[in-house]
């Protein structure tokens, strides 16, 4: 039987209409047309949609109701979180596209390896996260996923370092105040160590009454620069250290830093002859942080995997 609710809701809208017309016999002829106008459309509107629903419900025969479908699936794609690194390589314009469960994505060391060993598995399957890549890019970062140590565990004995260098992760707090605790807990049980990091870490160590330019020494910007690169901090150090120490013979370090980013500080420092004897890392990730490439694993792999410089 067909059901005569949306004329009903009409013939109200209608009534509205008559009654606002009344209400503003002193209003000016022009605003009375505007309400007149606004209502006739406002019943027009409500009036096909609710044709469209009718009409995608009994299409639907049993299943789930047109705009219930559509609300899920709106709220699926808008669930769905993609990480796309193709504007790196601009000049290849085919795609390779990787999804992740949550859970698969909260797990990033199993799931690369899993990537690794059989990348098919995670093409064409549903999930949350997805990653986009071009071939060339997808290439490198398979080479990567075998070749590289791209995370590592704490080593050593901080008490057989005579220097600790540390290495900052993203612009914000979240992490860095976690490296900064790593710090202080290497200077409590290591009193003589002589201590170099970040300008990130240093101001949080400040707070914490850490007298920055006696014990600690801080690794600044640079003038007209936004940026630094890891390799640049390392330079930086040996710098100083030299000044300080003659040609930086005897240097035993201890290095704290991220533990995905702690690969390559490890591996730069043994580029200028750093004996590094123990690491202190920190397994997390600053979820908002402006550099987007430190907001959670796989967007550091992809990022540490298909760089050119």
């Amino acid at each position: 039987m067909w059901d005569h609710t949306p004329y009903r809701h009409l013939f109200l809208l209608l009534c509205l209409l008559v009654a606002v017309s009344i209400l503003a016999r002193g209003v000016s002829s022009e605003t009375i047309r505007d309400v007149e106008l606004l209502s006739v459309c406002c019943a027009s509107i409500y009036l096909l949609m609710t044709i469209c629903a009718r009409r995608g419900a009994k299409a639907m025969e049993g299943k789930a109701g047109f705009w219930s479908e559509l609300w899920r699936t709106l709220r699926r794609k808008a669930a769905i979180r993609t990480i796309d690194i193709t504007k790196y390589d601009k000049k290849t314009p085919t795609c390779v596209r990787y999804t992740f469960t949550k859970d698969e994505f909260a797990q990033p060391r199993s799931t690369l390896k899993r990537l690794s060993g059989n990348p098919r598995e995670f093409i064409g399957k549903r999930g949350e996260n997805k990653v986009v890549l071009t071939p060339v890019q997808n290439e490198r970062l398979m080479g990567y996923l075998k070749d590289a140590d791209y995370y590592m565990h704490s080593f050593g004995s901080v008490g057989d370092a005579t220097h600790l260098l540390a290495f900052s992760f993203g612009e914000g707090r979240e992490v860095n105040e976690q490296l900064a605790a790593l710090v202080i807990r290497a200077l409590a049980s290591n009193s003589s160590l002589d201590v170099s990091t970040q300008w990130e870490i240093a101001d949080i160590l400040e707070e914490h009454d850490i007298e920055v330019g006696a014990c600690v020494q801080r690794i600044e910007l640079g003038l007209d620069k936004d940026y630094i690169r890891t390799d640049e901090i390392v330079k930086k150090f040996v710098g100083m250290s030299r000044a300080n120490q003659g040609d930086g013979d005897g240097i035993k370090l201890a290095v704290v830093a991220q533990a995905w980013h702690a690969p390559r500080c490890i591996r730069l420092c043994g580029e200028e002859d750093l004996e590094v004897v123990a690491g202190r890392f920190v397994d997390s990730f600053p979820e908002n942080d402006p550099q987007e490439w430190t907001r959670d694993a796989f967007s550091w792999v992809l990022k540490e995997a298909t760089k050119t410089d």
